[in-house]
């Protein structure tokens, strides 16, 4: 029987040795689809592109992989949130990040901020437009909708004010852990997390 942990070698042998870098997320599409999709296969073949794309070979490949480390996130969110979730799908692409912002550190740092923000920017609009709509409920610690950009409410102010319990969307949701495992936040300020709080 085969250890649990290790890649068949009919997948194996499908795999090219040397895997380019994606540039797209076409490309990048090709290369998960490669070794039948199976999660081993996926790590290998990510683990086959990142050796290739090393930036101690070149450093040229910096901004390759700071673009490769922007599709994976991407699609880190695509996975989950399709429907149904394909959260099985999401750990060799967490592992290829990790991996990448050993290498690249201030290059994912800077995509995961972006990405961050564009997931806080949906949220506030799905918020607001549960606002709009009147769907809100009644919020009990007196936060008001105003004072509250974050998910809790503000302390104090007395009464009670409407405020929109939006949650924020699977995307979004996989993609603070995926940020939050990359860079455990030890401190009240973290270079990565904190400005998008």
């Amino acid at each position: 029987g085969k250890r649990r942990g290790t890649i068949g070698s009919a997948s194996l042998a499908a795999l090219p040795f040397v895997i380019p870098c994606p540039a797209t997320s076409s490309e990048l599409d090709a290369v998960l689809a490669l070794g039948g999709g199976g999660a081993e296969a996926v790590r290998e073949a990510l683990h086959r592109v990142l050796a290739g794309a090393h930036i101690r070979l070149r450093e040229e490949n910096r901004p390759k992989l700071a673009r490769l480390a922007v599709l994976l996130l991407r699609k880190l969110q695509a996975l989950a949130a399709a429907s149904p979730p394909r959260l099985g799908e999401t750990a060799p692409l967490a592992a290829a990040l990790r991996s990448i912002a050993a290498q690249a550190p201030l290059e994912v740092a800077q995509a995961c901020i972006d990405r961050l923000l564009a997931a806080r920017a949906q949220w506030l609009r799905l918020r607001r437009d549960a606002a709009a709509g009147g769907d809100g409920g009644e919020d009990r610690d007196g936060g008001s909708e105003e004072g509250s950009e974050g998910c809790g409410g503000g302390a104090g102010g007395g009464g009670r004010r409407k405020r929109w319990l939006v949650p924020l969307p699977p995307g979004g949701l996989a993609l603070v852990a995926c940020c939050v495992q990359l860079y455990p936040a030890s401190d009240y300020r973290h270079a990565v997390l904190s400005p998008c709080a």
